[in-house]
């Protein structure tokens, strides 16, 4: 794992997977083949492999200039749980939004009532 030696403490040719902490608490591996140019990506998280996978595609481009790199799944994508992601990060979007509006319309009033009664 020569593309990841700025994570790793122990300099051994031989190591072949990384293990990272996602800051949710899902661990993300790296396995690299010892035989041919392929790795595998894997967490019990989906949301937890976005960064990961978008690291391993640029230091591998980095290193790779001029190859073409393709990326493919062996299994299907988890849609349910991908869902699951997006309607939370639009809810709590929405209760920041509603959160902000409720903590600026006291101010507005207060604002257009110094006007109005002085």
């Amino acid at each position: 794992m020569d593309y990841y030696s700025d994570f790793c403490e122990v300099n051994d040719s031989m190591t072949n997977v990384i293990a990272l902490a996602h800051q949710e608490g899902a661990i993300v591996s790296i396995l690299a083949s010892k035989s041919t140019n392929k790795y595998r990506i894997q967490s019990s998280s989906l949301s937890a492999l976005s960064l990961p996978i978008a690291e391993l595609k640029r230091r591998l481009e980095l290193h790779f200039k001029g190859i073409h790199l393709e990326l493919t799944l062996t299994s299907i994508l988890p849609i349910t749980e991908l869902w699951i992601i997006v309607e939370n990060h639009y809810t709590a979007h929405a209760n920041l939004k509603r959160a902000m509006v409720s903590a600026y319309l006291p101010l507005t009033f207060v604002y257009q009532s110094k006007f109005l009664f002085s």
